[in-house]
This record gives structure tokens, C-alpha cells and sequence, in this order.
């Protein structure tokens, strides 16, 4: 609990400085949420609130981050944009390889996801869900220029669907 509740506060300590306009109960909850999801390694809420460092009872803070992630005033891309800003920093003097990815959501829906390989995991910069299911194609790999200021990175493609996941890979290029 004490480790939780340590990593609680520097997480809420960090994005006081990202975001010191941001309401503090947002703020608050997002730390919950980040350290919930890091300790929890998982996304269902009841297991992320189980890592909460709080006495409260499991039904009601899994009621609270319900709200939380609901809330419509929450902008997710505001919040995350400086987020991947010190990710891409932070792996700038390296070579750099994203993952892009497409993964069916439902029945009728995809998820596309970029992301930034790092340690055996992928931390995602950008993300977006797509009407529609098609199949998938092998994974492509290609050294390109596709974040300035990296000598050598690399693009890994995993399962890429449709014209539209080109045209996003050709839109993160020109930037």
C-alpha cells in the first residue's frame, strides 16, 4: 500500500506540471487510474482499483472510475499530448520503432493503434476505432524517416487493413 500510494503521488505530482490548468479531481483520478493500470497490469476496472491506495470499497471506486473515464469534459487527446511528447522525447537520441496495429473491437469495429516499441511493450502515442472488420496482411517492415529528428527509426505494421491506416502512416511521416 505504501508503494501505491508513493507512486500515487509522484504520478499526481507529474501531471500537475503537464497539465496545471486541468481540474485537481481529474488529475486526481487519472493518477488512480495510471497506478492502478501499472500495478494492476490490467484494464478490467475491478482489479485497476484493487491497486488504488484507498480504504474505500471496491463497488464504489469502480463506480468513481466509471464516472471518471464517462465524463465528456475529459479530453483524452489534450491529456495524452503531452504524454507522448515526453515519450518521443525521452527516446529521441535512440533509434525509434513504432508498432502499428489494427485489432477488431466487436463485431463491426477496429481499433488502429501507433504506438512506441520500448522494452518488450508498446506505449501508445496515437489511436482511433474504424467501422468495419476486414482481414489482415503479414507484418511489413521499413526504415523510413517517420518521426523528425531520429537517424534510424524503424516502422513495424502489423496487420494493416485499410487506406485509410496508409493515409495516417503518411500523415505522422510529413510531421
Amino acid at each position: 500500500m505504501q508503494t501505491n500510494l508513493h507512486l500515487y503521488h509522484n504520478v499526481l505530482a507529474r501531471l500537475g506540471q503537464l497539465l496545471p490548468r486541468e481540474r485537481i479531481t481529474r488529475r486526481r483520478n487519472m493518477a488512480l487510474l495510471v497506478v492502478g493500470l501499472y500495478l494492476s497490469r490490467s484494464v478490467h476496472l475491478s482489479l485497476v482499483v484493487r491497486k488504488w491506495p484507498s480504504a474505500s470499497k471496491e463497488p464504489s471506486l469502480v463506480n468513481r472510475l466509471r464516472r471518471f473515464l464517462i465524463n465528456r469534459r475529459l479530453e483524452v487527446r489534450r491529456w495524452y499530448e503531452p504524454v507522448v511528447l515526453e515519450l518521443l522525447r525521452s527516446a529521441a537520441g535512440s533509434p525509434i520503432r513504432l508498432v502499428i496495429d489494427a485489432t477488431k473491437v466487436g463485431q463491426h469495429h477496429r481499433l488502429l493503434t501507433i504506438g512506441l516499441a520500448y522494452k518488450r511493450r508498446t506505449l501508445p502515442l496515437v489511436w482511433s476505432v474504424h467501422r468495419g472488420s476486414r482481414g489482415h496482411t503479414s507484418s511489413v517492415r521499413t526504415g523510413s524517416n517517420v518521426v523528425s529528428g531520429s537517424d534510424n527509426p524503424s516502422l513495424f505494421v502489423s496487420r494493416l487493413t485499410s487506406q485509410s491506416d496508409v493515409w495516417l502512416v503518411k500523415r505522422l511521416k510529413r510531421r
